[in-house]
């Protein structure tokens, strides 16, 4: 037996139901909001394009080419630092006509140490071909490498921090903050032959003489006296 209290109780439930549905269906054949990519982007989606200051001069000086990971799907704004055009003994080729014998004693080059994982795992032959690529990189397969993407060279050891240079979180970025990506290769910051920064300690810097504060003398009540 249904009590009419109980009856007028329901009606209301299902009321409410059937506007929460309605609301719902509504809202999910309403247009959908805008996912924008970059900042700027997402400033234009609520305020109208942005007439921001001319940036050209923070690109201009730039060389850059398209970042590459083989077999990936990649952004279409993600560019890297060049290497080629910073490098001062390169191509290799300009000196070395011929294959280099790794057996003898180096003739130049006296100011590489090769400080990178030990000479035992590592020596010039890990990265460089003495005979058929020494204008470039090499795979640890043997492939030729650019060497403006040495970071995918980098990587094959070091993917923990390919992955995070990749995602932002490691390296850094050239020139403005919105727009295009362009960062800094791996030996754009690190040594490719000592690739560990040296430790290094904060330095504390010197209170100017004419700032210093004076001492202040403290008197200290004669033995027997009273203390508050």
């Amino acid at each position: 037996m249904a009590f009419p209290g109980n009856r007028d109780r329901h009606g209301r439930h299902l009321t409410r139901m059937c506007l929460l549905s309605l609301l719902m269906l509504v809202g999910c054949s309403g247009p959908k909001p805008p996912h924008p990519a970059r900042v700027a982007d997402t400033i234009a989606a609520h305020e109208g394009p942005v007439q921001g200051p001319d940036t050209a001069h923070l690109t201009a000086e730039l060389n850059r080419v398209r970042a590459e990971f083989p077999g990936r799907l990649q952004a279409a704004d993600f560019f890297v630092e060049t290497r080629v055009n910073q490098l001062k003994q390169a191509p290799c080729a300009q000196c070395h006509a011929a294959p280099v014998d790794l057996d003898k004693a180096p003739k130049a080059h006296w100011d590489i140490q090769l400080e990178h994982a030990g000479n035992h795992m590592m020596q010039c032959s890990t990265c460089h071909d003495p005979g058929d690529h020494k204008s470039s990189l090499i795979f640890l397969s043997g492939a030729a490498l650019s060497m403006d993407h040495v970071y995918q060279q980098c990587g094959q050891c070091h993917f923990e921090q390919l992955r995070d240079w990749e995602g932002g979180a490691h390296g850094q970025r050239v020139a403005a903050w919105s727009g295009e990506r362009v960062v800094r290769n791996c030996t754009g910051c690190h040594d490719p032959h000592q690739p560990a920064f040296p430790k290094r300690w904060p330095v504390h810097a010197a209170r100017p003489a004419d700032e210093t504060l004076p001492i202040q003398e403290i008197s200290h009540p004669e033995e027997g006296s009273a203390h508050d």
